[in-house]
């Protein structure tokens, strides 16, 4: 049996497909939020683009912390709640991913 070993240049390939893919799943549902602004609230195109621009300058910092803060604000200031997140499970795994990288 053979095995394939993945070389660090394939792992830098592949993490710049995955944050790519991410950035394309982000910018699709901003703009069904757009959209659904313009639709349902008649928002024209200066609210909007400062809606993305606010938008991309928070993305900006965001780390788990910023989406753990913005969940408890949208849920006690806002009253929205969106499923919750499991920020522990998500850590334990990256963590888990460095180690095996560290292994190799």
């Amino acid at each position: 049996m053979k095995a394939r070993v993945v070389t660090n240049k394939e792992i830098k390939i592949a993490k710049e497909i995955a944050k790519q893919s991410e950035q394309d799943y982000m910018r699709r549902i901003l703009k069904l939020v757009c959209y659904a602004l313009h639709v349902q609230y008649g928002f024209g195109a200066t609210r909007i683009g400062k809606l993305v621009n606010y938008c991309n300058d928070e993305m900006q910092d965001a780390d788990e912390n910023y989406w753990i803060n913005l969940d408890r604000m949208l849920k006690e200031h806002i009253g929205i709640e969106f499923e919750d997140e499991n920020y522990d499970e998500r850590e334990a795994r990256a963590k888990q991913l460095r180690q095996a990288k560290h292994r190799r």
